[in-house]
Formats: structure tokens, C-alpha cells, sequence
């Protein structure tokens, strides 16, 4: 067998897509999270980036954190919020910033549209009636 050698980083894009499903006593680790795990051991440094927010379970956020720093971390035990801010950075939209200070994404302006129905969509109604007489009986 070769001998294994250490590495300076490992960035892992996409890094909510290693955490592991389930909750409490059935946490599961993919295959992903297995591979992931056998890694981080060689590397110096890790950068785990999502643009996807955290599903709220505190499972899943402290399995990613064990494999981010399984030193600080353990996906048993709930996060420090203090060691969680020593290694994580969190961006807003609203703090990304033109390099003369305007504002790098445009503010989102959310409007009703009022969509006129004909009479067959409006014949969905029906199902809609229908669903809440079952969940009534």
C-alpha cells in the first residue's frame, strides 16, 4: 500500500449535499460523507462552501462540522455558536458590494399578479373540495 500524504487543502463545493439524512439515533452518513470523512484526515486545511441554507437540523449541521473540524465538533453534541463562528463565514446578498459601494444584486421587489382563471382551471376547485372532504371524514 502506498504511502499516504498530506495535503495543503480540500475545498468541497456543494458541501450541504455531505451531510448525513436523518435524525437523532438514525443519522446516516452517505457514501459521500463516508468518502469525505477518510479524507479530511490528510489535509492541512478544509473550505466547505454551500450557498444553500442549513435544513435546521442540528444533526446534519453538526455532522458537517465534525467532518470541517472533528477536533472542535462532534455530530452528538450541540455546536458552541462560539467555535462555530471561529470557523465559519456567513454572506449576505445585501453585503456584497460593487468595489465603488453599490450594491452587487439587484433588491428583490416581490409583486402579486393577479392570474385571471377560465373555466377550466377554475374546475380545480373541485379537487380542492374534495382532499378537504377526506381529511374531514
Amino acid at each position: 500500500m502506498p504511502e499516504l500524504r498530506a495535503f495543503d487543502i480540500l475545498i468541497i463545493d456543494e458541501a450541504h449535499n455531505n451531510s448525513p439524512s436523518g435524525t437523532g439515533n438514525y443519522v446516516l452518513d452517505s457514501q459521500r460523507a463516508q468518502a469525505i470523512r477518510e479524507l479530511t484526515p490528510h489535509f492541512e486545511h478544509k473550505l466547505f462552501l454551500t450557498a444553500t441554507p442549513h435544513n435546521g437540523y442540528s444533526d446534519g449541521f453538526g455532522a458537517l462540522l465534525e467532518l470541517l473540524d472533528p477536533n472542535r465538533f462532534a455530530r452528538t453534541a450541540a455546536p458552541d455558536p462560539v467555535l462555530v463562528r471561529a470557523v465559519m463565514v456567513r454572506r449576505l446578498k445585501s453585503e456584497m458590494k460593487n468595489w465603488d459601494g453599490t450594491s452587487r444584486f439587484p433588491r428583490r421587489k416581490l409583486e402579486h399578479i393577479e392570474v385571471p382563471y377560465g373555466a377550466d382551471e377554475k374546475r380545480h376547485g373541485v379537487l380542492a373540495e374534495y382532499v378537504h372532504s377526506r381529511l374531514a371524514a
